[in-house]
């Protein structure tokens, strides 16, 4: 039975992984999100995926904002989460996902979420393009 939970083991908050994360990850623009993603060994983080979301105080001077924005993505990330989960349980991968929302409007979920299915199949294209490519390698 599938969970949709987002718990702390989910959360991506560790200084050493964020800063590998920046550092080696790569990265696309989906509009309205900027995504930096890693795949990472299977011992090295204790679920599928660790998620990072931002939203710029820039863009939302208001916590408010900033905060139901954040609420939004966690949301969609959490009703969505196993179409990622299942790619990566294929190839036997973990990964790290940073989320930056870049856009300085609002939205509702309904547009939100439309704007994260989209991001999301192009995250799944770029990870199942890679994880071919590090199979290449490792050979």
């Amino acid at each position: 039975m599938k969970h949709y939970t987002f718990t702390k083991s989910e959360r991506l908050c560790s200084k050493r992984l964020i800063e590998h994360l920046f550092d080696k990850g790569q990265r696309f623009v989906a509009f309205p999100f900027s995504v930096y993603w890693c795949v990472m060994p299977n011992d090295a983080i204790p679920d599928n995926a660790q998620v990072l979301i931002n939203v710029s105080k820039r863009k939302f001077k208001r916590a408010v904002d900033r905060n139901r924005t954040k609420r939004v993505i966690r949301e969609c990330y959490r009703l969505h989460k196993y179409e990622l989960y299942d790619l990566l349980e294929a190839k036997n991968y973990k990964i790290l996902l940073s989320l930056s929302y870049i856009q300085d409007k609002k939205r509702n979920y309904a547009s939100m979420e439309v704007k994260y299915l989209n991001m999301l199949n192009q995250l799944l294209k770029a990870i199942d393009g890679n994880t071919s490519d590090i199979a290449k390698t490792d050979n």
